[in-house]
């Protein structure tokens, strides 16, 4: 940890290359770079040894129900005849260092994956001759399971995350999520989950890709777990974003408001500072707000296995602290001049154009400039309400 730290201060990071363009401590700020390199993974190998053990059990798996393809009456009669359980039988891999465990239906079979990709990198470091290593690439690349996940990296995003304990058991299922279909119908005809969580903290991949978003759908599904182990942490959340909802890493953040928390974890938590930078300048209330949370993770997780990165996302919560926080505050306070602003230009919006979309806005302008209690000594609009709450969990999570 301290090995890469160190490179940064004097090369500078990723992101800003040297050229002093960062918030960290290569361009003179009192952080530790907010950039977090990227380790070196771990051998295959090393990472084998701490799943080698396993035992196999019969349990019933979550699946589509087959032939079923609506439409439903509502959600209950989706459950009762779109989705089935189906006994299998599976491995159940122990994690070392990890409470997780992780379950791989027998009949999906990633050993030869395992065996092509731990040949890769033998013959890589032996020095062998490129076309041969190239004939075992290509083995793998054409293998039906070639650029799946297997259970090793699962293991690398464990180490990574803020706290671990927060997920159940990993499952790695050779099969789409049972809940597509409900999905198709209701949100988006193309829509296809790679991965899901369940209250109980268990976390789903559907046919899991090896690539550049499987770090990410591991902390999305973690933060759904951050959020659901805080009632006060999503009720802040929900006031923040009625006060602040604005621009987004990508739209299916507008989904849903806990989906708007896991979504920013992609980028809150990111490798790439550029990544966290970018959000917490255009979104200065939610960036905050979501660090007060990572923070209280931070904290709890000492109990027990602290994150490989912990010292670099403790100091991107030192920088909530000290430079967003600020920020934060500041645009609470205006709160009430933005209320009252909206509730004009949504009154005009409507005018211009009578849509359900400028419904919504006019309804939404409306209840924030509501006087939340007329028999206060002080009556104050719903929007300053929100933002005193909001305020006061800053000042007491975010310290």
């Amino acid at each position: 940890m301290n090995e890469t730290t160190n490179s940064h201060q004097g090369a500078g990071c990723s992101s800003c290359a040297g050229s002093g363009q960062c918030a960290g401590a290569c361009a003179g700020f009192p952080y530790v770079c907010l950039d977090i390199k990227a380790q070196i993974p771990a051998p295959l190998r090393s990472r084998t040894h701490r799943v080698a053990t396993f035992e196999v059990r019969t349990m019933k798996i979550e699946s589509p129900a087959p032939g079923v393809d609506g439409p439903f009456e509502d959600y209950n009669d989706f459950l009762k005849r779109g989705v089935i359980d189906i006994e299998q039988e599976v491995r159940v891999y122990k994690v070392v260092g990890h409470a997780a465990e992780i379950i791989v239906p027998v009949s999906y079979n990633l050993d030869e994956v395992r065996s092509l990709r731990q040949e890769v990198e033998d013959l890589s470091a032996s020095g062998a001759e490129q076309a041969l290593i190239d004939a075992v690439r290509q083995k793998l690349a054409t293998h039906l399971y070639g650029d799946r996940i297997i259970p090793e990296d699962i293991v690398t995003h464990l180490d990574e995350l803020p706290d671990s304990r927060y997920l159940g058991t990993v499952y790695l299922l050779d099969q789409g999520n049972s809940h597509d279909l409900w999905n198709r119908l209701n949100y988006d005809r193309n829509f296809v989950s790679s991965a899901s969580v369940k209250p109980n903290g268990d976390i789903m991949f559907y046919r899991g890709k090896k690539d550049i978003f499987l770090r990410d759908n591991v902390f999305h599904e973690w933060a759904h777990r951050l959020e659901q182990k805080s009632k006060e942490l999503s009720d802040r959340w929900a006031d923040t974003l009625e006060l602040e909802n604005g621009e987004v890493p990508r739209t299916y953040a507008f989904r849903a408001y806990d989906e708007h928390f896991a979504v920013f974890a992609e980028e809150i938590l990111a490798l790439d500072c550029g990544r966290f930078l970018k959000v917490a300048g255009y979104a200065p209330l939610r960036v905050p707000v979501w660090l007060a949370g990572l923070k209280k993770a931070l904290t709890e997780c000492m109990e027990s296995r602290p994150s490989c990165y912990h010292i670099l996302y403790s100091e991107r919560v030192r920088y909530g602290v000290e430079v967003l926080k600020p920020l934060a505050l500041k645009y609470l306070d205006g709160a009430r001049e933005r209320a009252l602003a909206e509730q004009v230009a949504a009154t005009k919006a409507l005018a211009d154009k009578d849509t359900d979309d400028n419904r919504l806005r006019m309804r939404r302008a409306d209840e924030a400039v509501r006087v939340a209690d007329p028999n206060a000594a002080e009556p104050l609009l719903v929007a300053e309400v929100k933002a005193a709450r909001v305020r006061a969990f800053l000042k007491t999570w975010l310290v």
